[in-house]
């Protein structure tokens, strides 16, 4: 992703803000969206390698009774 060059505020439209700010939130969405597709990824892929995830924690061994 590039960096964004912002303008000084006093020499920008509130109309430039606006699709600015449109544009950003944009490009937000779209980014989440890239990085749940990737969790997804890696959540298949490691299920398939260890088994579910989250595991279950142990029972444990000693129970009050």
């Amino acid at each position: 992703m590039k960096p964004v060059t912002r303008p000084r505020p006093e020499l920008v439209s509130i109309d430039e803000l606006d699709q600015a700010i449109v544009n950003l939130a944009a490009r937000i969405n779209a980014e989440t969206y890239e990085l749940l597709v990737l969790i997804r990824q890696f959540d298949e892929r490691a299920e398939c390698r260890s088994g579910p995830w989250p595991r279950p924690l142990p029972e444990s061994r000693s129970r009050a009774a």
